[in-house]
């Protein structure tokens, strides 16, 4: 598992959802992902969390964030390596079509952001496959 240290903002039991906010920590030498983890080096980050209807937290309450390693290593499929494989064959690809560079590298470019874009309109089925999970901290 993949855990950080987070506060919840707001609760809402009816959903049984938690709207919570990464702490920022100084460092994260003790996490397994820390090497392709994106969390480390930004700001304070926000969540709306799903939680089980048999718990219950409250407004500025610290938890736990956590999230599987299978799903962890998927979000970084996602968000990394499939742009990565996206942009170099879309540049060897077009370079045995043409060797324009300039054309070359604004059509990769743009399929990479195309990806991108596809990636935000599926943010919906995508929150669905990834879930993030909390629990009391200890």
């Amino acid at each position: 598992m993949i855990e950080h240290e987070v506060s919840i903002l707001s609760v809402d039991p009816t959903r049984h959802t938690a709207r919570v906010r990464l702490v920022s920590q100084s460092a994260c030498a003790g996490c397994a992902a820390r090497k392709v983890c994106a969390v480390q080096e930004s700001q304070d980050k926000e969540w709306t969390v799903d939680y089980p209807t048999e718990e219950h937290y409250t407004a500025g309450e610290k938890a736990i964030l956590v999230i599987s390693e299978k799903n962890g290593f998927k979000a970084v499929l996602l968000a990394y390596i499939l742009p990565f494989l996206c942009l170099t064959g879309l540049i060897f690809g077009l370079s045995r079509l043409t060797q324009d560079e300039l054309l070359i590298g604004l059509t990769a470019l743009g399929g990479v952001a195309l990806y991108f874009i596809v990636l935000a309109f599926s943010k919906k089925r995508l929150s669905r496959t990834l879930r993030y999970g909390i629990r009391h901290a200890n």
